[in-house]
């Protein structure tokens, strides 16, 4: 956590650092529990040991990993997961059977005729979209495929269940439950965003099976 003035020069700063959880699989994971009481920690310690208030303090930005997430209970704050780091590989076989799935083939396709006639910027790009590790929706898709009991209740539009990134996670916390959200530079880095409109991209949402009433 860092205290900055109004000229934006570090007043105060206070740090932890958090585990990894790792394994021969290409696990990178994190425990959220953790994640969240040592960004508690970081900001009390700021504000107690220069002896301010949180009065003082006039805005508050979260700057996180951005493509890890985690899943918990809305109403409980109970995770279904621990962290999945952006550095996670296991669903690299997944990434590249839904790259070479037909109807990945076929949004390519006609993407690249779109573009022909068109000329548009979101064509092109929906022509050469692919996926790898790094995007988020991967490794979410990936989730909801091995965990197919939490999958079917998450499914369900009245599901407590929800998804989020550490800065929803934290701005959660936060808030005692009472905000689940993110904002587009944090999202845009998860492959969950079409960015030509600023909302969750249905195509990718589709192929991965995600329900878009638990996402932030």
């Amino acid at each position: 956590a860092f205290l900055f003035n109004k000229e934006g020069e570090i007043f105060a700063e206070a740090k932890r650092r958090p585990a990894y959880i790792l394994d021969e699989t290409g696990k990178v994971e994190q425990d959220p529990a953790e994640i969240w009481e040592f960004s508690r920690q970081v900001m009390d310690e700021i504000v107690t040991d220069n002896n301010i208030n949180a009065e003082n303090i006039e805005a508050i930005g979260i700057s996180t990993q951005r493509a890890s997430f985690l899943f918990w209970d809305k109403r409980t704050g109970k995770t279904y997961s621990n962290i999945i780091g952006w550095q996670d590989v296991r669903s690299a076989s997944y990434a590249e059977e839904i790259t070479n799935s037909f109807s990945m083939r076929m949004v390519r396709f006609i993407a690249k005729i779109g573009f022909f006639f068109t000329r548009k910027t979101k064509m092109l790009t929906g022509s050469m979209l692919k996926f790898n590790t790094d995007h988020a929706s991967v490794r979410t898709g990936f989730y909801l495929k091995n965990n197919p009991e939490i999958n079917k209740e998450m499914q369900d539009p009245s599901s407590n269940i929800i998804w989020g990134t550490i800065d929803s996670w934290i701005l959660w916390n936060l808030t005692g439950g009472e905000v689940h959200a993110t904002d587009y530079s944090n999202i845009s880095s998860t492959g969950l965003l079409d960015p030509f409109t600023l909302k969750w991209n249905s195509i990718v949402l589709k192929a991965f099976k995600i329900p878009k009433h638990i996402l932030p």
